[in-house]
């Protein structure tokens, strides 16, 4: 199990239910994740943003997974990412309640059922 590490003035604490166990999960999976962005206030963040209410977060494309003592880089890829996603968002009662969006070096995950 991983642990999740919040970039210098990032916290978790505003997290919401479904953030959190995706965390989990990602932790899980992947090993220790890196989280860029959640409720904190960004310069070209709008207004309406799901991360205010902590409904979204940004998370660095890679993580690390120690395997007997030895640290391994996890490349994550949409596709995991996804199903990965679902599969929290199912345990919760919605069928596909996240989005992802792919930037170059992180992805932005957000809780946002449409049913």
């Amino acid at each position: 199990m991983g642990t999740p590490f919040y970039k210098q003035g990032v916290s978790g604490r505003g997290l919401r239910k479904p953030m959190r166990r995706l965390n989990a999960a990602l932790c899980e999976v992947y090993g220790d994740i890196f989280i860029t962005s959640t409720d904190e206030s960004a310069a070209n963040r709008i207004v309406d943003s799901l991360h205010y209410p902590g409904f979204a977060e940004d998370i660095r494309n890679y993580a690390v997974k120690t395997q007997e003592g030895i640290p391994h880089i996890i490349w994550l890829d949409l596709a995991g990412l996804k199903g990965l996603c679902k599969r929290v968002s199912q345990s919760l009662g919605i069928e596909d309640g996240f989005d992802i969006v792919e930037y170059d070096n992180f992805f932005h995950i957000e809780w946002d059922p449409k049913e």
